[in-house]
């Protein structure tokens, strides 16, 4: 089987013949494992649960010291393909490991042997591996294997997506009982009963009896058999007062969300949510009153649905002014400004400005040894593999952004990810956004990188608003720290785009004391300006937060670390002093350069370097 890229759509699945449970046997995903083919609309799914798995994990986590537990009767492979477009997107299962409040253990079940074994080999590098509990065969007969290791009394979320009816009433009754359970139901009535409701009333014993609470569904058949519409509406409510009977008497009406159709807009079926505790309905409504018009909203097809959200006014900012930026626009799962780091009160805090992230992508196809995404990320099964976001979605946010918010932006693309890492596609990240940004002349976009791919920028004419800033360190360190292109490879394409009339930024970043410091990073100082002249250059030294020292498996770095601070540990104070130092005088006495600022660094260290911390002009702003 060939390897289908996420441009290449997988055309040639037809769901009905060649693709069996959704499995596709047509193509393989990209990590070479089976996937299930999905239709657009399955996004919209995906989407909701998210959010509130996200929401209960969070909220619960603390309350119940960690002991809730997540149930998947359908798992699948974790991983969809978009029949339509090709992309692959995350699954149910690799969803629920992707949040950061893990769960106490994890049960997916599914009948289909090929797509347990697919998500046992996605998940077999996760950290959460070991709670994991990997079941083949059907939910309803595997239910009480699954019940005897789940306490009574606990918290649990279940998710129940069935292909068609597959799972019967009296399954969900057992799975709730003595316990408080949260249900996210994918109520298929559009797509399994509709189009078989007639068979079903002519059988004796059908598998929508099981399905549904009772047989009442036959009685209201026969009383509104000429009104779909409404016929519709009853079997919900017949579904939702069956879920009222086996405990959940809160359970509100008219809180399911309707998922149609990508093209004919036609009801596919509904998203149902029941819980057993106030907390987990007011999370719902919370999530559901966002996307009050379901599909269409969500995938902002509406430009004046797309809201922005703005601080405060009396929000202080590293200048001491007050003012009201924008937080994020919409969800800010797209344009979010990273805030972080607080304003620094005391002498050891860390300095960084509140810039905006313009979030395409993220994961990084470099393994560098000290890379944050290591801590970031240590949830996900897949790590730091890149994954690309939704490129509609990316246009329709920032082209609401660079049309109504007036005050100059730089929006750093390469925060989470490395900028440059979608460049050998047909479709390249570079060509994409940087003519958004063209049609405008008062925000940029920030390119951070340590690829040498520049190609596609180079073939760009018009670029006056974008940034492009290269990751550099000396050759010694990035022989033994980085897995990225070669630094002179980095440092010869900086040139290129250099001569091509973009402006370029040096960020040195993390300098490490190794033996003979000085000699290779003053040797790397000349080897940038016998290339070119920067706009500015950025200075880091090594430090680690916790949660990347404990997500990397090469552990050498840690230790230079010595001293601690409100974001993470650091080298001590004396050596990073004398490190900025060194190169500062280089750049100035040799270079009559600058324009140079610290990044993450705390208020002591720039107050010792005779720096201004709040006129900062940093990677990352104006």
């Amino acid at each position: 089987m060939r390897n289908n890229s996420a441009n290449n759509p997988c055309r040639r699945c037809d769901h009905r013949r060649n693709a069996p449970n959704g499995i596709c046997n047509v193509n393989k995903g990209l990590d070479g494992y089976d996937v299930r083919c999905v239709g657009e609309w399955a996004r919209d799914k995906y989407y909701y649960l998210h959010r509130y798995i996200d929401v209960f994990a969070t909220a619960m986590y603390k309350k119940w010291c960690g002991n809730i537990y997540y149930v998947d009767l359908f798992a699948g492979c974790g991983i969809c393909r978009v029949r339509d477009t090709g992309k692959e997107i995350y699954g149910s299962a690799l969803i629920s490991l992707n949040i950061g409040r893990p769960f106490k253990r994890y049960f997916f079940i599914d009948k289909n042997p090929k797509a347990i074994n697919a998500l046992r080999l996605r998940i077999r590098n996760s950290p959460l591996r070991n709670i994991v509990e990997l079941i083949e065969g059907d939910c309803n007969e595997k239910i009480e294997q699954i019940l005897r290791e789940i306490p009574k009394g606990c918290l649990c979320l279940a998710v129940i997506d069935p292909t068609g009816l597959q799972i019967k009433f009296e399954t969900l009754r057992k799975l709730t009982a003595n316990r408080r359970v949260d249900l996210f139901i994918v109520f298929p009535e559009g797509m399994a009963i509709k189009r078989n409701l007639k068979k079903f009333i002519r059988q004796e014993h059908s598998i929508l009896d099981d399905f549904m609470p009772n047989r009442e569904w036959r009685n209201e058949y026969q009383k509104i058999d000429s009104d779909l519409h409404k016929r519709e509406r009853k079997f919900i409510q017949l579904y939702k007062e069956g879920l009222m009977q086996i405990g959940y008497t809160e359970f509100k009406s008219g809180e399911e969300i309707s998922v149609r159709s990508t093209s004919r807009r036609l009801r596919l079926y509904y998203i149902l949510f029941a819980s057993k505790h106030p907390l987990g309905l007011t999370f719902w409504a919370k999530i559901s009153e966002k996307e009050p018009n379901g599909q269409q909203k969500l995938k902002f097809n509406n430009p004046k649905n797309v809201l922005f959200h703005h601080f405060p006014k009396n929000y202080k900012q590293l200048d001491g002014k007050l003012g009201k930026p924008v937080d994020k626009v919409n969800d800010g799962s797209i344009i979010k400004r990273f805030d972080k780091t607080p304003l620094p009160q005391k002498a050891t805090d860390i300095v960084c400005p509140h810039f905006l992230e313009l979030k395409w992508a993220y994961g990084c196809p470099y393994d560098c040894a000290w890379c944050y995404l290591k801590g970031t990320f240590r949830f996900r099964p897949n790590g730091t593999l890149p994954v690309i976001k939704d490129y509609d979605k990316i246009e329709l946010h920032t082209k609401k952004f660079l049309e109504e918010v007036k005050t100059p932006e730089i929006l750093n693309t390469g925060e989470i990810a490395d900028s440059l890492m979608h460049e050998s596609v047909n479709r390249p990240f570079s060509k994409f956004i940087i003519p958004i940004f063209e049609t405008q002349r008062l925000h940029k976009v920030l390119f951070l990188t340590k690829s040498s791919n520049v190609n596609n920028l180079l073939e760009i004419e018009s670029h006056n608003q974008a940034i492009i800033s290269f990751s550099l360190n000396t050759l010694p360190v990035a022989e033994r720290w980085e897995k990225a292109p070669l630094v002179l490879k980095r440092i010869e394409a900086a040139k290129k785009v250099f001569d091509a009339g973009y402006e370029v930024r040096i960020r040195i970043d993390p300098i490490v004391p190794i033996e003979n410091w000085q000699k290779y990073y003053l040797q790397l100082i000349d080897i940038i300006f016998d290339n070119l002249t920067p706009e500015r250059i950025t200075l880091g030294s090594l430090r680690g937060l916790q949660s990347t020292i404990n997500g990397c498996t090469d552990k050498s770095w840690v230790k230079y670390l010595k001293e601690s601070s409100n974001w993470g540990k650091k080298i001590d104070f004396k050596t990073r002093y004398n490190m900025y130092s060194t190169i500062i005088q280089q750049l100035k006495l040799k270079y009559n350069f600058e324009k140079i600022a610290l990044c993450k660094e705390t208020v002591q260290m720039w107050n010792a370097l005779n720096m201004e911390y709040k006129k900062i002009r940093c990677n990352c702003v104006w």
